[in-house]
């Protein structure tokens, strides 16, 4: 195996969940999510010779990630969850700010899924999972618009509750 080609796998592997964890933040479905993780390392290979070693690689991923993210919000305008310009600009604020606590976010994100009750859990696969637009979980379900937007806002609170609440947790033992 060439230098080159090795560099390049170690330097991904060492920094995958961040990338991804970047990803995911933006594009909730995980089949779009593992394409565009795809799409992005072929394209971190294809550039490989344009980074600059020594530099952040992490944060050079998550920049083509988000180019990537950008152009499948373009392909599939109507299904990807819309933040206004300022949040998705907090985020990566955030995230270039605490690189290490996204994994750790990620990981609580989905044990409190796990820890919600079965109709929370039913909401969020038919939000997330089966793309469903409000409209439609509501003809699903027989509850009006109105009162899935509710069960949602609650599902949400609650899910930032119990993210907090293991983060606290996880500093208490460090």
């Amino acid at each position: 195996m060439k230098q080159m080609d090795s560099e390049f796998i170690s330097l991904v592997m060492a920094n995958q969940r961040k990338i991804y964890s970047y990803i995911v933040h933006f594009v909730p479905n995980r089949a779009d999510s593992d394409d565009i993780f795809q799409e992005t390392v072929a394209l971190m290979w294809e550039k490989f010779e344009e980074f600059e070693k020594g530099t952040n690689f992490a944060a050079w991923g998550t920049q083509i990630a988000h180019y990537k993210i950008l152009k499948l919000k373009r392909r599939t305008q109507n299904r990807l969850i819309k933040f206004d310009s300022d949040i998705v600009d907090l985020i990566q604020e955030f995230i270039a700010k605490n690189p290490d606590n996204m994994d750790s976010r990620v990981e609580f994100l989905r044990d409190c899924i796990k820890e919600t009750p079965e109709t929370q859990r039913s909401l969020l696969a038919m939000r997330y999972d089966q793309e469903l637009s409000v409209k439609k979980i509501s003809k699903q379900t027989g509850g009006s618009i109105h009162s899935i937007y509710k069960a949602l806002g609650r599902t949400y609170k609650y899910l930032l509750g119990c993210i907090r609440r293991k983060m606290s947790l996880a500093e208490d033992l460090t």
